[in-house]
């Protein structure tokens, strides 16, 4: 069994003991924060590593939600918070046409990513031109490195870097904040590339 599935069922519990429920209250606000820019939402949602479905409640309850998680066991856990339709997939290999969504998303994902440029070359090649893409990502320092003790060995993103990656791939950042343990970002995908 992996790692994740194993973890599915105590994870939410995690998440809610009194320090780390604060963090993630953070988190959320800084989402809320980006969804600012909508006045109108796109029909349906990508949510790449929904996990156990902690942040799927800062989305309004009118939107469709695909959430797509490695862990079979995470989306059940997503599905008692929510209803969602769900795919069990990789992030590397993400089963969909190009250029067919709207609206992607991917809160709390790439700092498990040994690669996260190629997950951005796959989020590029599946978002419509004029698509969303909302993003956070971990940054290096004493707090995400103390978070390796949790199981998983974390690969930490340097905010420079990923905001020249996400640049060079015809990505225009609409908005970022910072919580605690991340940076959070909105982007638009280029409708022309020039």
């Amino acid at each position: 069994m992996r790692l994740w599935d194993i973890k599915a069922k105590g994870y939410s519990w995690f998440r809610h003991l009194p320090v780390i429920r604060k963090i993630l209250e953070k988190e959320k606000r800084g989402l809320q924060f980006l969804l600012e820019h909508f006045t109108r939402f796109p029909s349906f949602l990508l949510d790449i590593g929904t996990g156990a479905g902690d942040t799927l409640d800062v989305f309004p309850d009118s939107l469709s939600i695909i959430g797509l998680d490695s862990s079979l066991q995470m989306i059940l856990q997503a599905r008692k918070k929510r209803p969602i339709d769900a795919v069990v997939g990789n992030t590397l290999w993400l089963p969909f046409k190009s250029k067919c969504m709207e609206w992607v998303s991917a809160i709390g994902l790439t700092e498990y990513l040994r690669d996260p440029f190629s997950f951005l070359d796959e989020i590029c090649r599946i978002l419509l031109p004029g698509g969303y893409f909302l993003v956070s990502i971990s940054p290096p320092h004493f707090w995400n490195r103390l978070r390796n003790v949790l199981g998983h060995s974390l690969f930490l993103l340097n905010p420079c870097e990923w905001e020249r990656e996400v640049a060079l791939r015809g990505m225009v950042l609409l908005r970022k904040t910072k919580s605690g343990l991340q940076w959070q970002y909105l982007y638009q995908k280029r409708i022309t590339n020039k």
